[in-house]
């Protein structure tokens, strides 16, 4: 008997093959989309259970953390919706068949448990389906070779996520209709009144075939208010959907894209030693998944820039722009700043005495080929013991937290902009934060002159050039690179255009 009870709403189902194709083509295309966006967005670094350490400084990544969490929750409603519509369709349009089943003595819980059956087999197979394919398709992506992606082990907690939710929400939508039939008497549902939702007047009167239709459609939107409700929202939801998916697409592209080439610059040279260009160009890109070499020494002298070379260089026609930089890697301290409530007027201590290791630049105060966004200042030519730091130092070293400190427990409030750096034995004043994508973020930058000093060296190990904008780049990037090919062979010129495009 139960057998039959099950078996009787599967083969209907399989009879109807076209709607319940459609039903269940949808239903699974809302779950496997879902399901891929989701595992395919953390494993490049954008998920939103992923916090990226590897990928992207901490800065951009926390100014998209809200754009994330929100078109996370928009895919979840937007699939809520959709299966609500196409579940509620399906269900409604049997009305007339669940009137026709009590016309004939089934009684409400025969007929209830019926289409209950259908709706939780179409349902089953729809969610199996869609974690099947939207897994397929994430693999696929993966490993097909086109997408440049930081491959590591799916989350696989969001199957679950996303096969509950889309389950509870096809069987919570879909059995409102349901409920709703078995509450009409057998005549009310069979009556095609309540089927097109047309009120017979008390005279015929002639009438056009389209006015006929224009009677149709609109007495059976006011009527079905739910379902005419349903549309609406339906089409909204996927409206906005789309508005938000091209225009923060958009936006997000467009941010990046100029946080990066103001940070980097255009046309810009690189002229250093062959393997110290090798790690600057790693350095550069760790923004879009490089990896670095962690035992470079920075130090090595063969590393230090000629004179000879540096002069050649500024001496040759059509550069506009020479900057000299000393890139080190060292531990950087965390200088506590003070100030005052604003309630109290007692003086309140910011930040600890952390470390934390930092790539540290030197810079030709005043003479940069390009210049970060920056939340404050930025190096200039009046900067004395002032230093800049990146977004990730201001969010790991210098960041507010809550929790022990040492053995005590309690809240930390930082911030970089109201403390300072040591480095070494010299304390800096933190003038500005900035976005620049060189090691993720986690950069320290200080005048050049002093960062020799404290480091014993007083040479430079990397020189970016600037072109003017009247000369032809690749003329002018030919003959620096003759011209440093005769001074000393072993230091190589490239353009770090290839390096901001793969950013």
């Amino acid at each position: 008997m139960l057998m039959s009870e099950t078996f009787f709403p599967i083969n209907d189902l399989l009879r109807r093959k076209l709607q319940t194709g459609l039903t269940v083509f949808s239903l699974t295309i809302c779950v496997a989309a879902t399901l891929f966006l989701l595992l395919f967005s953390d494993q490049i670094g954008f998920g939103i259970s992923s916090v990226a350490k590897s990928t992207l400084t901490r800065g951009i990544s926390s100014s998209f953390s809200q754009f994330l969490f929100f078109t996370g929750g928009l895919f979840f409603v937007i699939g809520a919706i959709v299966v609500s519509f196409i579940v509620f369709l399906l269900m409604a349009q049997r009305t007339k068949d669940f009137g026709l089943m009590k016309a004939t003595g089934c009684p409400n819980s025969l007929v209830f448990g019926y289409f209950f059956t259908e709706l939780l087999s179409v349902t089953l197979v729809s969610c199996i389906l869609g974690v099947i394919i939207g897994l397929a398709t994430d693999y696929a992506v993966i490993n097909m070779g086109v997408f440049e992606v930081y491959n590591k082990i799916p989350n696989f907690w969001f199957i679950p996520l996303v096969f509950v939710t889309f389950f509870v929400f096809t069987l919570i939508f879909g059995a409102k209709p349901i409920f709703t039939a078995a509450r009409m008497s057998p005549i009310k549902a069979i009556s095609p009144i309540q089927y097109y939702g047309l009120g017979k007047g008390t005279q015929l009167k002639p009438l056009a075939k389209q006015g006929l239709i224009i009677r149709m459609a609109s007495r059976s939107l006011f009527r079905r208010k739910s379902a005419t409700l349903r549309i609406i929202v339906f089409l909204s939801a996927v409206f906005v959907l789309l508005t938000i998916s091209i225009a923060g697409g958009i936006i997000a592209s467009d941010t990046t894209s100029s946080w990066v080439q103001k940070a980097t610059g255009n046309n810009i040279v690189l002229i250093a030693h062959a393997d110290m260009v090798t790690q600057y160009v790693q350095l550069l890109t760790t923004f879009s998944g490089t990896k670095v070499s962690p035992d470079f020494n920075y130090v090595n002298n063969k590393y230090a820039l000629p004179d000879q070379l540096i002069s050649a260089i500024n001496q040759t026609p059509g550069v506009a722009i020479v900057e000299k930089r000393l890139i080190l890697q060292g531990i950087i301290q965390e200088v506590s700043g003070f100030m005052t409530d604003p309630y109290t007027k007692s003086t309140v201590t910011i930040g600890d005495s952390r470390y934390g290791s930092s790539l540290i630049v030197g810079l030709d105060r005043g003479t940069h080929v390009s210049e970060p966004f920056t939340t404050g200042f930025f190096l200039n030519l009046s900067s004395g013991l002032d230093a800049v730091v990146g977004d990730s130092v201001a969010q790991t070293v210098y960041a507010s937290v809550s929790g022990y400190i040492g053995y005590k427990k309690e809240n930390l409030i930082g911030d970089a902009l109201r403390e300072g750096v040591k480095i070494g034995n010299t304390t800096f004043t933190i003038r500005g934060i900035c976005l620049d994508p060189i090691n993720n973020g986690n950069v320290t930058y200080v005048p050049l002159e002093l960062l020799q000093n404290l480091s014993s060296n007083n040479s430079t190990n990397i020189l970016l050039v600037k072109f003017d904008d009247s000369v032809e780049f690749d003329a002018a990037l030919s003959q620096v690179k003759d011209k440093v090919a005769d001074i000393n062979a072993d230091f190589t010129v490239i353009s770090l255009n290839e390096a901001e495009n793969q950013n």
